[in-house]
């Protein structure tokens, strides 16, 4: 079997500007019936399934307006490579040409990324129509799962392989052949944004390093999309622990083709910095006295927010309740902004938790032996 790379002219492809011109140039008045509308070289898809997609225009007949919808709509199924519309008397002839049926579909040369994942969510599926729009999407989603885990340099070549001549198989076989290449290293990470905090003390917060002497030991300098993401928490928290409750992160990644690298930019907007209101102490339990958990608070008014010293609050006054014979009870942190001020109250309230219950205790005996006289 010979393998035909898909181009331009895939399947007769004519240019829509000239068949778009062909339907508008369709005489207006045509009126609509079973019979005014005659469909020649459809095989798989009926005759009246192509009509349906001819609408009456305002004067309930098929003027050329309605025409060019239908020649685009017909196009938007993926069902033709080929549609031309003419008048012939008084009735409209749609002459088409439908796309082969794909057979077999299958990925080769990938290594990185499994054959499940690139083929998740494809526009082309084996018993659909070979559609050069749904192979160019196809394409382009799996470049994106390869930029996504560092491979900028893949390639991926859509391959059609004809039925052997004489035999009675119709479809054709879609092979997409990938070429991966390497992944590639990180050579700059620049942060825009940042006043509150240097470059530096922002680098050590996050795990994605540059190429170096050193990188090979880290093995911290390859582009990882996952951990980029990871990067943006580790940041958006770090500037919640310093006071920044809304600090926005992003990132994008920017390929330099002659170095084969990846500059990565975090943009930062900081926001403001926020200080502590009031810190309170409330409880929808009878049996807990607020006044008793005081000592458990970590911070006090005037105090930088921090975020993370809220969350250990919380999770020490529950440790608290818990010795205090209250192990089911739960704190939630209520945090309100005061954006005016640049202030943040905090109230902790004690309520009931979820209750575990133990269905069964199943005891094992091992290494008992027993002696009898």
């Amino acid at each position: 079997m010979a393998g035909l790379l898909l181009g331009m002219g895939l399947f007769g492809f004519a240019p829509m500007a000239a068949l778009s011109g062909a339907a508008l140039a369709a005489p207006a008045g045509v009126g609509i019936s079973p019979n005014s509308i005659v469909v020649e070289g459809n095989r798989r898809v009926e005759a009246d399934t192509v009509r349906s997609y001819f609408k009456p225009g305002p004067n309930g007949t098929l003027d050329a307006n309605s025409i060019d919808a239908a020649l685009k709509s017909l196009y938007a199924t993926g069902l033709f490579s080929n549609v031309k519309i003419s008048r012939a008397g008084d009735r409209i002839l749609v002459i088409v040409v439908e796309n082969p049926t794909i057979g077999r579909l299958a990925v080769e040369g990938n290594h990185k990324i499994k054959d499940e994942d690139l083929k998740k969510d494809l526009q082309s599926k084996p018993g659909g129509p070979l559609s050069r729009a749904n192979i160019q999407s196809d394409v382009v989603r799996m470049l994106d799962l390869y930029k996504h885990s560092g491979y900028f340099d893949a390639q991926i070549v859509p391959k059609i392989i004809e039925p052997k001549p004489g035999s009675n198989i119709t479809a054709v076989d879609l092979v997409f052949e990938v070429k991966e290449g390497a992944k590639l290293a990180v050579r700059r990470v620049i942060f825009t944004g940042n006043k509150a905090f240097s470059e530096t003390k922002l680098r050590a917060v996050i795990k994605t390093g540059v190429t170096n002497v050193v990188s090979f030991l880290l093995n911290n300098d390859t582009y990882d999309a996952d951990k980029i993401e990871n990067d943006r928490d580790l940041l958006r928290q770090f500037y919640r622990d310093h006071g920044y409750a809304d600090a926005r992160i992003s990132s994008d990644g920017s390929y330099d083709a002659a170095t084969k690298s990846v500059t990565v930019t975090f943009k930062i907007d900081e926001g403001s910095q926020y200080r502590l209101g009031a810190v309170g102490l409330n409880s929808n339990l009878k049996s807990v006295d607020p006044a008793s958990l005081t000592s458990a608070l970590r911070m006090q008014a005037g105090d930088t927010y921090d975020a993370a010293a809220v969350d250990k609050t919380a999770e020490d006054l529950s440790i608290q309740l818990a010795k205090n014979g209250e192990p089911f009870a739960d704190v939630v942190p209520h945090v309100e902004r005061k954006p005016g001020r640049q202030v943040i109250d905090i109230v902790y309230t004690v309520q009931n938790g979820k209750r575990l219950y133990i269905e069964r205790i199943d005891i094992h005996a091992r290494g008992i032996r027993l002696f009898g006289g």
